[in-house]
């Protein structure tokens, strides 16, 4: 079974390398959306602040004492207006597993976390964009199920 926990800022070096994977396959598939990796996509003080915001969603799952995948997502709340209830939903910005563990349910885990999370903030939807660098993830772990999931349709 798969650890998943809370991220820590002392996860942050191995956020940093799974973000930087993970945005390299999105460059490689669509250099016209995502930039090449850069040192500034996921520092210690940008994790730090990630943390102290209450609605940031940063995850780990932990093999022996190595940080193997992560996923950061936000809870977005949208006050009534004409036209719609208010709503909560969840957005994921990024999720990632590293090369060597993938296929092995660490992303699956790490969805199964933030949908947990969804149902306790009482969020009706769980929505992310996908990329073709997330194709064979997507196959294996059912989005839009996940849209659904905690909807109230």
């Amino acid at each position: 079974m798969n650890f998943v926990r809370l991220a820590n800022v002392s996860d942050a070096d191995a956020i940093a390398q799974l973000t930087a994977e993970v945005q390299q396959l999105h460059n490689s598939a669509l250099p016209e959306l995502f930039r090449p990796p850069h040192d500034g996509l996921c520092p210690a003080r940008k994790l730090a602040a990630l943390l102290e915001d209450s609605n940031s969603i940063v995850a780990v799952v932990e093999i022996e004492n190595e940080i193997v995948g992560h996923i950061y997502a936000e809870l977005i709340h949208r006050t009534d207006n004409a036209f719609r209830h208010s709503e909560s939903t969840i957005y994921i910005h990024q999720i990632g597993v590293r090369q060597s563990k993938r296929g092995q349910g660490i992303g699956a885990a790490l969805m199964n976390f933030i949908e947990d999370r969804a149902a306790a903030f009482g969020a009706s939807s769980i929505i992310g964009r996908s990329t073709p660098a997330r194709g064979a993830f997507s196959k294996r772990v059912d989005i839009c199920r996940l849209r659904l999931k905690c909807g109230k349709r």
